[in-house]
C-alpha cells in the first residue's frame, strides 16, 4: 500500500469510530415547524400570484377589446347607411335573412 492509501485507511478507521449524537427533539420539532411554515407561505404566495395573473389576463383582454372597438367604430361624423350597420358589418334581421334564403 502506498503512502496515500495508508493515510486513507487511517482516516477511514478514525471516522468509523466517530459517532454523531442524535439531534435533540426540540431541534427536530423546530425544523419541522419551520418546514410547515415555509410550505404554507409558498402556497399563499402561489395563490396570490395566480389571482394576480388572472386579473392581469382579464385586464389585458378588456384593454384589447376596448382598443378594437375604438379602432373599428365609425367616427362621430360618419352616417350609417342602414340602421343595423356596425363597424364589423351589417347586422341582418331574421326577416332579411329569410328573404335572401339563409334561414329556411
Amino acid at each position: 500500500m502506498n503512502e496515500n492509501g495508508h493515510r486513507e485507511a487511517q482516516l477511514d478507521r478514525l471516522l468509523s469510530r466517530h459517532t454523531v449524537p442524535a439531534p435533540d427533539s426540540a431541534l427536530t420539532g423546530r425544523i419541522l415547524a419551520d418546514g410547515v411554515r415555509l410550505t404554507q407561505r409558498r402556497a399563499r404566495i402561489w395563490r396570490w400570484l395566480t389571482g394576480a395573473g388572472l386579473i392581469g389576463v382579464g385586464l389585458a383582454g378588456a384593454l384589447s377589446g376596448a382598443a378594437a372597438v375604438m379602432v373599428l367604430s365609425p367616427s362621430s361624423g360618419f352616417q350609417l347607411s342602414e340602421p343595423l350597420e356596425t363597424a364589423f358589418g351589417t347586422v341582418a334581421t331574421e326577416a332579411q335573412l329569410t328573404e335572401i334564403g339563409e334561414i329556411q
